[in-house]
């Protein structure tokens, strides 16, 4: 008898992102400053914001010493996790804003430069994906899709993670990631490219490595959009930061 009330609420998450849409067009205004575009945009971020952009993207090609999670044989992010990226990330994740998606993708791809057969999206629980209505990594995936030319295979399944890990220490992560991933057959023989917005502790995308070797993955690589250091704070919470990007009434569960 509980299904019914999920259903309706996801009925009425897609009615207000169509409305959205409708109503609020994302190429109006620049994703990260809000500033109105004009004819010298690029994939709906004003100059400014594409500069900034590119000065991230830089000081990550600078810093880069991207040591591969357990599982992993190479890492690429496009971008530190702050300022410009570390918004579109949460526009994309928690604000279904999926345009962010093109930018980030753009970078990706430009930071890429192993070989792979496929992309593999880090998969959500489905608890999460009832919260926001789509996989932000499968977003980026298909955005990747042409710019990369390699197919897309959502091949892995997660259940629900006993805790957040976003609250979560590194050891506690990686305890409460261990199993919770399964991986079907397509990826068999394949060179997997794992795909997912943020590299923290490595813990999730070791579990994913796991699976994917353990359904007959030749390698597993992974590609991110950003990537934190040490020195940064806990990752994003959303009843603590959303109100700075999005709307009040965006925030309620």
């Amino acid at each position: 008898m509980s299904v019914q009330p999920l259903s309706l609420r996801m009925l009425a998450r897609k009615a207000a992102l169509w409305l959205d849409d409708l109503f609020f067009p994302e190429n109006v205004s620049c994703l990260c400053c809000q500033s109105a575009l004009g004819n010298d945009s690029w994939l709906n971020l004003c100059p400014a914001c594409t500069d900034a952009l590119n000065r991230l993207f830089e000081k990550q090609e600078a810093d880069d010493a991207l040591l591969p999670p357990q599982g992993i044989e190479y890492a690429f992010a496009a971008f530190p996790y702050t300022d410009a990226a570390k918004t579109l990330i949460l526009l994309l994740k928690y604000g279904s804003i999926r345009a962010a998606a093109n930018p980030l993708a753009n970078a990706m791809s430009a930071r890429f430069c192993g070989k792979a057969d496929i992309l593999v999206p880090v998969p959500t629980t489905k608890h999460r994906l009832r919260e926001r209505g789509y996989n932000q990594a499968l977003v980026l995936a298909n955005a990747l899709h042409p710019l990369l030319n390699l197919p897309v295979a959502p091949a892995l399944t997660r259940r629900n993670e006993q805790a957040s890990q976003t609250t979560l220490n590194a050891e506690e992560r990686r305890l409460n990631l261990i199993g919770c991933m399964t991986s079907d057959a397509s990826v068999a023989g394949k060179r997997v490219l794992l795909i997912d917005d943020v590299l923290t502790t490595g813990s999730t995308a070791t579990e994913a490595a796991r699976a994917l070797r353990a359904a007959g993955a030749v390698s597993v690589s992974i590609l991110v959009a950003a990537k934190t250091s040490q020195n940064d704070a806990p990752l994003f919470q959303p009843k603590r930061f959303i109100q700075d990007y999005f709307p009040a009434d965006q925030t309620k569960p």
